[in-house]
């Protein structure tokens, strides 16, 4: 008997099974999609932990709470896009001041796509909204929920990305209704939000419509779309006189 209690104990005993390795950003997309369909409010650690497939655990260990989870989406995806925002707004500045310096203000000269300096600033925006977001439906959708949520602060920490994004196209606006290029009379407030609505609209609607109604490969129909609306929307703000308008 003691021989076989032994020869029992010599034996590997059988292990548990191993913990799951996942990364951080693993766990953030996982949380995204929770909070894009539940909200920060009725989203849970422990919904993302079932979402990721991972203990709670684990989660606690690499963030304090759920709010703070949603805080690391967010500087996530936007530390990525606003600094490319930036870089074009300065850019079109300092054209803008090399113009002025050089008593060329009223002239406004075309690349080589038909696009003056300031279309080409609001054109490029278009591409980097769509470069960042198009293939991130999770966190379209998480935006929209925190921001039609009451849930304030979810809404606060949405808020203060969004009012720095808002921020730099107003400048851009105000720079080209300071020139001429656009028309004085436009609001800067209302004409934002149309801008930045459509750039998130295009992309959430058209992989829908381009599955029933429109027989096109979907890269070409957004493509399509967004040269279309651009040209709408700056027929709208720019000045009469501005001869340019026709070349886009």
């Amino acid at each position: 008997m003691l021989k076989m209690m032994n020869d029992n104990s010599s034996k590997p005993r059988p292990r548990g099974p191993k913990p799951v390795r996942i990364d951080p950003s693993q766990l953030l997309d996982a949380a995204q999609r929770v909070f894009a369909r539940d909200g920060v409010d009725g989203g849970s650690v422990r919904a993302i932990a079932r979402e990721a497939k991972c203990d709670p655990s684990l989660l606690y260990y690499h963030f304090e709470n759920k709010e703070a989870i949603f805080v690391a989406i967010l500087e996530q995806k936007f530390n990525r896009f606003i600094p490319d925002l930036e870089n074009i707004s300065r850019a079109y500045s300092a054209h803008n001041t090399r113009g002025a310096r050089q008593g060329a203000k009223g002239t406004r000269p075309i690349n080589e796509f038909g696009r003056t300096p300031l279309q080409e600033a609001f054109w490029q925006m278009i591409k980097t909204f769509r470069k960042n977001i198009q293939n991130d439906a999770s966190f379209r959708g998480m935006m929209r929920n925190s921001v039609a949520t009451n849930h304030s602060f979810a809404q606060n920490k949405v808020m203060n990305y969004v009012l720095r994004v808002i921020q730099i196209v107003q400048k851009l606006l105000s720079d080209g209704m300071e020139s001429g290029e656009l028309r004085g009379d436009i609001n800067l407030y209302i004409t934002t939000f149309f801008f930045l609505r459509t750039c998130v609209e295009i992309l959430d609607f058209f992989p829908v419509l381009n599955a029933t109604l429109i027989s096109m490969p979907l890269e070409e129909a957004i493509d399509l779309a967004e040269k279309q609306w651009f040209r709408l929307f700056w027929r709208g703000i720019a000045n009469d006189s501005n001869p340019d308008e026709e070349s886009l």
